[in-house]
C-alpha cells in the first residue's frame, strides 16, 4: 500500500518533536485521528488502512509517533506512561480541528477516552472510539517482574 506520506515535525513544549503526517480533507467532515497503541506507531496496518479510507472519504486524517517510537526521538530511560497521554493531548490541540473522531488502538483506546473526559479537549471530540482497548492494560506482565 503506497502511502507517499508527507511527514513532519510538531515540537512539544518539552523541546522534544512528534514526527506525523496530516493528510488534508474536506472541512465539511471532522478530523479523524488515530492514537496508536504500546509500542506502535504511524506505519502499523491500522493507520494505513484508516488514512486510504479517510483519504477515499475525504476526511482530514492525523496519525504520529508517539516519543520514542518510529520517527519520533525520545531517552527510554525517562520515558513515562504520562508522555504518551500528553503527545496525544498535543497531537489534538495543534493540528486536530474544532471537531475530531479519535480513534484508538488497545493504549490508545485508553488515551482516547481519557483525552474526551477532559475538559480541556472534550469539546473537540466529537467521537471518541477505543478499537480493542486492552482491558487488561492495568496490569502488564512486566510490571510484576522484580
Amino acid at each position: 500500500m503506497a502511502t507517499n506520506a508527507q511527514i513532519k515535525f510538531l515540537d512539544l513544549p518539552n523541546g522534544k518533536k512528534l514526527a506525523y503526517e496530516k493528510v488534508n480533507g474536506s472541512s465539511a467532515h471532522p478530523t479523524v485521528m488515530f492514537v496508536p497503541g504500546f509500542m506502535s506507531g504511524k506505519d502499523g496496518d491500522k493507520p494505513k488502512h484508516l488514512r486510504e479510507y479517510c483519504m477515499k472519504k475525504s476526511y482530514t486524517f492525523i496519525r504520529y509517533d508517539p516519543t520514542c517510537i518510529g520517527d519520533s526521538l525520545g531517552d527510554w530511560t525517562s520515558l513515562e506512561f504520562q508522555d504518551w497521554v500528553e503527545n496525544a493531548g498535543s497531537v489534538l490541540e495543534n493540528l486536530g480541528s474544532t471537531e475530531n473522531i479519535v480513534i484508538g488502538s488497545s493504549m490508545g483506546g485508553w488515551i482516547s477516552l481519557w483525552l474526551a473526559s477532559q475538559e480541556k479537549y472534550k469539546e473537540k471530540i466529537q467521537e471518541p472510539d477505543g478499537h480493542r482497548s486492552s482491558c487488561q492494560f492495568h496490569s502488564l506482565p512486566f510490571m510484576s517482574v522484580t
